[in-house]
């Protein structure tokens, strides 16, 4: 008989593990409670964002926020089971979510800078959060001119023949202002 109640036992832990395993995912990846979400996240202006919100279960709503009160924030996307997608940025189409309930948008601005809360209302019905904060960078136009000695003065008048322009452009991120991208 104490062999029996062992199997139970045995069984009743896996098919909880079974069960788990698929309302959660993959196995656990996330714990019951919490979001997962990247912790900063640097852009180039222009490109999209991709900003990623993981957790646990399937969820009853989903919000994205910006600013850094999970409650006050400017409402982005709204989403909640049986209903349609809505928010500031769905309505000038400026962002979407993915099927993953990742946030995108699309082209990045300077203004789409600060920080971006995921907000889920989980199985239970108890709201979770987590943030990421975004940086965007742009390029820095520099231009110089080049001249060239005649003898032992300079040759100082500009777009003279012996004056050579140059200009490009370089990544730049802000409060960092001898960090780019190539360095």
């Amino acid at each position: 008989m104490e062999d029996r109640r062992k199997w139970l036992l045995l069984s009743a832990c896996v098919s909880s593990f079974l069960l788990a395993s698929f309302i959660g995912g993959a196995a656990g990846d996330v714990p019951d409670g919490v979001v997962y979400t990247d912790l900063h996240k640097t852009v180039q202006k222009g490109k999209e964002i991709v900003l990623t919100c993981e957790f646990y279960a399937a969820p009853v709503a989903v919000y994205w926020k910006k600013g850094d009160d999970p409650e006050r924030g400017i409402d982005l996307i709204s989403w909640a089971y049986e209903e349609e997608i809505s928010g500031s940025c769905v309505n000038n189409k400026a962002c979407h979510m993915t099927d993953d309930y990742s946030l995108v948008i699309e082209d990045a601005r300077m203004a789409d800078q600060g920080r971006y809360i995921c907000r889920v209302s989980n199985y239970l019905g108890i709201l979770i959060h987590n943030f990421t904060d975004v940086k965007i960078y742009g390029t820095c136009r520099y231009t110089w001119n080049e001249r060239r000695k005649d003898g032992d003065s300079i040759d100082q008048i500009p777009y003279s023949p012996y004056t050579t322009r140059f200009t490009y452009d370089t990544p730049f991120i802000p409060g960092n202002p001898s960090k780019s991208l190539d360095n």
